[in-house]
């Protein structure tokens, strides 16, 4: 097989055999899915390391943690009625088109130089620890807020000031 150089202005780090494993587009998206923007982003973030555009990677993270509190903010103006797989769609379907547009190219040049795909497994994990981690900064938050600007069905408990389901 003969290499072929990536198709964006910088090229991978990576100069002998290939050891380091890539994200397709789809993980991305199965990622975003499970764990919101951010786990999208953060698998962005590491090909973006692997491609060589460290700029990009930071970026990627950055931008996750942006979509992931902006989410939070847009779910707090909903309806009641709003259907509930509509946001995850759309920023899971948004972060497979961001995927396959910066780095498609450069996957499938990894690919074709015998690079290989990062494993299910591993994308499963880091989007369920991000949606652990998005979770435990939510509730955090509803903790410290004042109980005036809660959601309409939160309470803070009596006596603690903390936050409660009513």
């Amino acid at each position: 097989m003969e290499y072929r150089a990536p198709t964006q202005a910088y090229a991978p780090i990576h100069t002998g055999p290939v050891l380091a494993k890539v994200y397709s587009a789809g993980q991305v998206a199965g990622a975003a899915f499970l764990g919101g923007p951010i786990a999208g982003c953060v698998l962005l973030g590491s090909n973006f390391g692997l491609f060589g555009n460290s700029d990009a990677r930071q970026q990627a993270l950055g931008w996750g943690v942006i979509a992931t509190v902006g989410l939070w903010g847009i779910t707090l103006f909903l309806p009641e009625n709003f259907p509930a797989f509509a946001l995850p769609a759309a920023y899971t379907f948004a972060l497979h088109r961001i995927a396959e547009r910066l780095q498609g190219g450069d996957i499938r040049a990894f690919f074709d130089a015998g690079g290989q795909r990062q494993s299910n497994l591993r994308v499963v994990g880091i989007g369920f620890l991000c949606a652990f981690f998005v979770l435990a900064a939510a509730i955090a938050l509803m903790m410290v807020l004042p109980p005036e600007i809660l959601p309409e069905g939160i309470e803070p408990a009596p006596g603690s000031g903390s936050p409660m389901i009513g």
